[in-house]
């Protein structure tokens, strides 16, 4: 049965999705021929195409990429910054947070040289030793 030109411009789009979401042209063949509904937005069952006709699709699917990209190509470039400096920020106060959870609670108090030793009796100096050791 012949695809209608409708029927392909839904396959293309879906193929222009799963490419914006990472996927590789041999990730889409093996997807769309899928038995059952792999598609969460009730796309439809498998398709049953050719390898030829998947490539097709992407070829279309990456020109129309390509046209988007180049009409807003100012307006994509400043959105992606942002999303770096965003993304970058987030993986700074990561590491931070992770290096001080690893660090324990007496690194979070701040280097040796700013505390002061204290014995249980509050008064300054080192800690009085214990007799019998430890």
């Amino acid at each position: 049965m012949k695809t209608t030109k409708a029927e392909m411009e839904r396959r293309v789009e879906f193929v222009l999705r799963l490419r914006l979401q990472g996927a590789e042209s041999w990730d889409i063949h093996p997807l769309v021929n899928a038995d059952g509904d792999p598609w969460p937005d009730g796309h439809g069952p498998a398709w049953g195409v050719s390898i030829e006709t998947v490539r097709r699709y992407l070829r279309l699917a990456d020109a129309r990429l390509a046209e988007i990209a180049d009409r807003r190509r100012e307006e994509f470039v400043k959105s992606h910054l942002a999303q770096r400096r965003v993304l970058y920020s987030r993986a700074v106060q990561q590491a931070v947070a992770a290096e001080s959870a690893r660090a324990g609670p007496v690194a979070r108090m701040g280097p040796a040289s700013h505390r002061e030793a204290t014995r249980p009796d509050g008064a300054g100096g080192p800690p009085a030793a214990v007799p019998g050791g430890v």
